[in-house]
C-alpha cells in the first residue's frame, strides 16, 4: 500500500533524528506483536504520523495528492519546564523545511515507494503549541501535501 509505505518512510525518518524519549507511530502501522496499539506509555514524547489516501488531480492521469498529519504531544508531568517542546519540535519543522525545500523528493527525502514517484512536498501550517491540562500535555501538529505521479499499472503490484 503506496501510503503506508510513505507513512514508514517518514517515520524512519523522524527516528533517525534521534530524538531521545520520542515514540513515533503511524496509523496505518500495525503495533509489533504483542502489543495493543495506542495503548498508554512512559514517554515524555510521542509522534502519530498519518499519511491521508491518495486523490487524483483529474480522471486518467496519475497526478496524485496525499495529506500528510504529524502531531507530536509532550507530557506536561515528564517535562515540566517546556523546554522540550523545543528540542522535539525544532529538528522535525527543519526536517520537514528541508523537504519542502529539494527538488527531488524520491532521493533527497526518500518518499518514493514502488508505484508511487514523489514530485514534491509542500507544507502548509498546522497548529500549536497548545496546551492540553486535561490531558496533560503540550502538542503541534504539522501539515504538509506529497504530490507526485503512480504508473497506469501500478494498481496491478498491490
Amino acid at each position: 500500500m503506496i501510503e503506508k509505505s510513505i507513512e514508514a518512510n517518514i517515520i524512519a525518518a523522524i527516528q533517525a533524528l534521534g530524538l531521545t524519549g520520542l515514540v513515533v507511530r503511524g496509523a496505518w502501522q500495525a503495533a509489533a506483536e504483542g502489543e495493543v496499539k495506542e495503548t498508554e506509555d512512559s514517554s515524555p514524547a510521542a509522534l502519530a504520523v498519518a499519511v491521508s489516501p491518495r486523490s487524483f488531480e483529474t480522471f486518467g492521469f496519475g497526478i496524485c495528492s496525499m495529506d500528510v498529519a504529524l502531531a507530536l504531544v509532550v507530557r506536561i508531568d515528564l517535562c515540566p519546564t517546556g523546554a522540550a517542546l523545543e528540542t522535539f519540535v525544532d529538528p522535525i519543522a527543519n526536517l520537514l523545511q528541508k523537504w519542502n525545500l529539494t527538488l527531488d523528493c524520491t532521493n533527497d527525502c526518500n518518499l518514493g515507494t514502488d508505484g508511487f514517484t514523489p514530485g514534491g512536498l509542500q507544507m502548509s501550517g498546522g497548529s500549536g503549541p497548545e496546551t492540553d491540562r486535561e490531558a496533560g500535555v503540550w502538542s503541534v501538529a504539522f501539515n504538509f501535501t506529497i504530490r507526485g505521479t503512480v504508473p497506469e499499472d501500478s494498481s496491478t503490484n498491490e
